[in-house]
């Protein structure tokens, strides 16, 4: 069975159960609502007429068929009371309380009148529980209703009108009843006070539903008035018969049973329908048509048992895509959408039939593996998956290349349902680590390594809080003088046990979320390091990453803070990451940093995938070459060696100054020299040195 077929899952371990609160939801009137007004109209058209003319005729005297009626009425009223009351003690809905106790009392009542005729109570008796359920329903009714309505306008739940029509027609067929009835058959003179009592209750209460507005909040309120409506013809063919089991006697019972059983009948049906809803609400993603984490864990739960039970395999595939922020800043929120509704169809396909996908965050997906047959399995659907993920997205006329982290975690295992997301989620950070678009199996030193990084992570929280950084600057020569033309702010965190260079915890930062605070930081250090007045001097670079750039308050604070005076002696060095983001925001601000006089150095030229023409929308003003191919040019490698031949011809062709960074021995020196290369940086020409403090 593919994921597109629809499964209810358990409800997980301590998931909010839906109650029959929802019904106060607006809804449109259905099938439903339509029928009960045509029942109501249907049997109080019969009740006219038939009745009147034979009212009075004594009819076959049938016991059993009143005990049956009575019985019916217990077993109803006592089930919708219970139902009621549980679903009142979870929602804490006071209305529902209340029509419970009606219920329930109702229910009361009908008991002791399934004893009075078997005989075991006094004619008195079983008359007065007769009489009371006919007041204690319509007033329980009425109660509801103003509770109902009372919590609606405390809460401001709105609500067309839905079911004005159905309770209106009740209410006008009612009235036409009652005065049809008074019309055609003269009141006898002995009337007893206590029904003509009832069937003002009922009437009033019929009023009180309809007039409390109770209509436009609920679609119990047309079934409300429905009951209302029979319950008062019920007991108005009570107040006038003049003989027991006659005609209009039995017409008096149908129409009381129907209205008691009217509610509890309906409401069931009704709730098995919001329950089905908020089953799909709960447990799907509405964005993507598939599952959502909370219908995963659910089915999780189910799953682990059984795959204990039967001793089956199955596995979890975490899916997270890489670089998706580049998309939303790109084609907006409504693209971003639009990419994840075609990958969720796209897991879809690569699953197998029985499999499940799951939407569990905002990029991040799930595919629950089930009833492997060999391991080789997981990975045929991983890679599958992967393969999926590489094809193009469109948006808007333009295709968009994907990739994902993957991590796969097995079951059976004794970690529930939470322990093996957590262990799919290690594993997708690990291939995460690897930048992406790979597969990474949980592994248990995992768990270990994650401890690890969470205690680096509040470490880094603190040092940022006390501010335990510090710049150093790294020498940037002109190789064919020697001279110093410039430097490179790098960043240390002075840590107990000595500085620690920025590329051992700049991940973290970006990991936790906390590298623009960074940015701060060393932006904020640079100007106390650059002094007071604007001077002139050699350049100063500093690195910034996308996160960064696309931040506006940041640049804000570069143009307006301590540091403005100085930008037009600084270089802002970017990696080929930017161009492969493809932030449009970061980009435009190069450009208001460029505009301020700002140079723009492109870092580690060649560790990326950058391609020529989005080298020339950069239009850098210093291209870096990375250190892997000074290393190759000192051990003669001739690919290295022809590489940095080719940056220096770009850097000639584009109008950039090509330097080779990561100059550790003579020879790599001599290497670049020797295809033209004139700056450079590295160890072998000076050593990263803390500025001089006053």
């Amino acid at each position: 069975m593919r994921d597109g077929d629809r499964i209810a899952p358990a409800v997980p371990q301590g998931a909010a159960r839906t109650s029959v609160i929802s019904l106060d939801a607006p809804r449109t009137a259905g099938v439903g609502v339509r029928a009960v007004g045509l029942l109501v109209l249907g049997l109080l058209g019969l009740a006219v007429a038939v009745s009147v003319p034979l009212g009075n005729t004594v009819g076959f005297v049938a016991p059993a068929a009143v005990t049956a009626a009575t019985v019916a009425i217990l077993l109803g009223s006592s089930m919708a009371g219970f139902v009621l009351y549980s679903h009142a003690a979870f929602s804490r809905n006071r209305s529902f309380l209340a029509l419970g106790s009606t219920y329930l009392v109702v229910a009361l009542c009908s008991g002791v009148g399934a004893l009075g005729s078997l005989d075991a109570l006094d004619a008195d008796a079983v008359d007065w529980m007769d009489l009371i359920p006919h007041a204690v329903l319509p007033v329980g009714i009425a109660v509801t209703a103003l509770l109902a309505n009372h919590d609606a306008s405390r809460f401001r739940r709105p609500g067309p009108t839905n079911h004005v029509r159905t309770a209106v027609a009740a209410s006008v067929a009612v009235s036409v009843c009652l005065i049809a009835w008074g019309l055609l058959r003269p009141f006898p003179t002995s009337v007893s006070a206590l029904w003509v009592t009832v069937v003002a209750l009922n009437s009033i209460a019929l009023a009180v539903v309809v007039g409390t507005g109770l209509i436009r909040f609920s679609t119990l309120a047309g079934w409300s008035a429905g009951a209302c409506a029979l319950s008062a013809a019920a007991s108005t063919i009570e107040m006038t018969r003049p003989v027991t089991y006659s005609t209009g006697w039995y017409l008096a019972l149908v129409l009381w049973v129907a209205a008691v059983l009217l509610l509890p009948l309906l409401m069931m049906r009704e709730l098995g329908r919001v329950e089905r809803h908020a089953s799909r609400v709960a447990y799907e993603d509405q964005l993507t048509g598939v599952m959502s984490r909370a219908g995963l864990i659910a089915l999780l739960h189910h799953e682990l048992e059984r795959s204990e039970a039967l001793g089956s395999n199955g596995a979890l595939i975490w899916l997270d895509l890489d670089n998706f922020t580049a998309i939303n800043d790109q084609f907006g929120h409504q693209g971003g959408d639009e990419a994840l509704r075609q990958v969720g169809q796209r897991l879809r396909r690569a699953a197998r039939p029985g499999d499940r996908v799951a939407r569990v965050g905002g990029d991040e997906f799930a595919l629950l593996v089930l009833d492997l047959r060999s391991v080789a399995d997981v990975a045929t659907v991983a890679d599958r998956a992967l393969t999926a993920m590489r094809e193009p997205v469109e948006l808007g006329g333009t295709e968009v290349l994907l990739t994902a982290s993957v991590g796969v975690a097995r079951f059976p295992s004794s970690v529930g349902a939470e322990g093996l997301l957590r262990r799919a989620d290690l594993a997708r950070h690990a291939a995460k680590q690897q930048r992406g678009d790979v597969l990474a199996e949980y592994q248990p030193d995992m768990e270990s390594r994650a401890e690890d990084r969470a205690r680096a992570k509040q470490e880094l929280a603190r040092a940022l809080r006390d501010r335990e950084f510090r710049l150093y600057y790294q020498p940037l020569v002109d190789l064919r003088s020697g001279a110093e033309v410039g430097s490179e702010a790098l960043l240390r965190w002075m840590a107990p046990d000595g500085p620690i260079a920025a590329g051992d915890f700049i991940p973290l930062a970006e990991d936790s979320g906390q590298i623009r605070l960074v940015g701060r930081i060393v932006i904020d250090l640079l100007a106390a390091d650059m002094g007071s007045g604007a001077g002139s001097g050699p350049r100063v670079s500093m690195n910034m990453s996308v996160p960064e750039l696309a931040d506006d308050a940041m640049l804000r604070e570069m143009f307006t803070g301590p540091l403005a005076p100085h930008l037009e002696r600084i270089t802002v060095e970017v990696t080929e990451s930017l161009m492969l983001a493809d932030s449009q925001r970061a980009m435009r601000n190069l450009d208001r940093l460029r505009a301020r006089g700002v140079n723009i150095a492109l870092d580690d030229f060649g560790s990326g995938f950058a391609n020529l023409a989005a080298l020339s929308d950069l239009a850098p003003d210093v291209v870096k070459v990375d250190a892997g191919f000074i290393r190759g040019a000192g051990r003669g490698d001739a690919t290295s060696l022809a590489f940095l031949r080719a940056a220096q011809g770009i850097g000639e062709a584009t109008g950039a100054v090509v330097l080779a960074e990561g100059i550790e021995t003579p020879v790599e020196l001599a290497a670049v020299v020797d295809v033209g290369i004139i700056y450079g940086q590295g160890n072998l020409l000076g050593l990263p040195a803390a500025a001089a403090r006053d």
